[in-house]
């Protein structure tokens, strides 16, 4: 089944007929020639079309293949040379001393009690 835009340019066995037709009625007797010539101008224009991808695909094979010869392939790590790094761990500074102070506590001025 055809979506979108196509769906308007499908041809049911109605509209073939009607075409069929029409073919007959304008070209009469020189109908087996119009559609011989049509075959022919189709079929060249399919090996046109062949030959355009063939010439696109090769050259992109080309282009692919110029592209990896160019890069070096990396170079597997061997496991047996890695040396394990360990990171340093983290300890902090050390705080300097701090002097003893104690500070004198003030409380609460005492409230005189009201009866």
């Amino acid at each position: 089944m055809c979506h979108g835009i196509f769906a308007f340019f499908s041809f049911g066995p109605t509209e073939m007929l009607i075409i069929l037709l029409l073919a007959v009625l304008l070209f009469g007797k020189r109908l087996p020639e119009v559609a011989r010539s049509i075959g022919k101008s189709l079929s060249e224009f399919q090996r046109g079309v062949q030959s355009i991808q063939q010439e696109l695909q090769a050259t992109l094979q080309e282009e692919a293949d110029a592209t990896a010869s160019a890069q070096p392939t990396p170079a597997r790590p061997n496991p047996e040379d890695h040396e394990e790094t360990l990171a340093p761990k983290f300890e902090p500074p050390p705080l300097p001393p701090q002097p003893l102070e104690v500070a004198e506590t003030n409380p609460l001025p005492e409230t005189p009690a009201r009866s």
